[in-house]
């Protein structure tokens, strides 16, 4: 089984059109792990999705990968600057 920031990068290539700007950093904390996600300001319309439905769609795949390997996985979106 893919590392989940990998399975993230996958899922979101498919989404975005700069796929050379895509960036997921993961790191842990006391709750579990994070997975934040960085793409060009141009591709942030369709991560997100018309009222945050695809983000969403991608949390909810994520925690439930998550609950195969026992993990708490959260995915927070960045801003790009």
């Amino acid at each position: 089984m893919k590392p989940a920031h990998e399975y993230l990068y996958f899922i979101i290539e498919g989404l975005v059109a700069h796929k050379d700007s895509i960036r997921v950093i993961e790191s842990t904390d006391e709750i579990g792990l994070t997975l934040t996600v960085t793409v060009h300001k141009d591709d942030m319309g369709r991560l997100i999705g018309r009222d945050g439905n695809t983000a969403k769609a991608l949390r909810a795949i994520i925690r439930a990968y998550g609950m195969t390997t026992q993990t708490i996985i959260t995915v927070k979106i960045n801003e790009p600057n």
